[in-house]
């Protein structure tokens, strides 16, 4: 992604910078514009004006930036970010308020209420399931055990809501489909809710609730 600005320079300080084009790359999730505007670059007449020491100040500070490389060559900034890898979208919500926000591959916010690309599942969890801006070691085994089992079976490619704020059983939503399945965290589980999510797809009948969570389905 490429961003071209033009501005004028006055010397201010040793890290001020003045070039005639700024590129980024590396962009899928963060806003060229928000590092632009947080960074405070000035443009005016043929060049853009970037205090260096601001904008680094401002890429280390954005969680969702893993690492970056500033390059300036023929009075172009090139900046070149990896993004950090995210894995699950979570609606965290209870006595202290609520949250939407995105994690990475190790359980870390990387996002807070500043949601990039939605995808499905949203997973919905606790203030207690979280400690600072990490997902807790109990919420992590369950989402692991639940998103592990569910690998290889073509229902996780239909989940829609995963909520995990019952310590006892976890109530999921597919996409299409009004009903609620209360059920565990096991790949039995699982199964078993990928066959009776195309039973009823077969017969055009969704009933409000199915509890999957014993030896038998309940409907209700």
């Amino acid at each position: 992604m490429i961003l071209a600005l033009l501005a004028a320079f006055v010397p201010a300080s040793a890290s001020t910078l003045r070039v005639q084009s700024l590129v980024f790359k590396g962009l899928e999730n963060i806003s060229r514009f928000e590092i632009a505007e947080k960074s405070g670059f000035i443009s005016k007449d043929d060049f853009i004006i970037i205090d260096k020491n601001r904008l680094e100040e401002v890429l280390r500070a954005e969680p969702m930036i893993e690492s970056y490389k500033i390059i300036i060559k023929n009075q172009t900034m090139t900046i070149i970010i990896k993004e950090r890898e995210s894995s699950y979208y979570v609606y965290i919500t209870g006595n202290r308020g609520s949250l939407i926000g995105l994690i990475d591959q190790h359980y870390n916010l990387i996002s807070v209420n500043r949601i990039p690309r939605y995808t499905d599942p949203l997973i919905v969890l606790n203030n207690s399931d979280v400690d600072g801006r990490t997902i807790a070691p109990s919420a992590r085994k369950r989402i692991e055990t639940f998103f592990g089992a569910a690998e290889k079976l073509s229902v996780k490619r239909q989940l829609k809501q995963v909520d995990m704020r019952d310590k006892s059983a976890v109530r999921v939503t597919l996409n299409g489909r009004p009903t609620v399945f209360v059920m565990g965290e096991t790949r039995e589980q699982l199964d078993r809710l990928e066959y009776l999510c195309g039973y009823f797809d077969s017969i055009g009948y969704y009933p409000p609730l199915i509890d999957i969570s014993g030896d038998r389905a309940i409907l209700r």
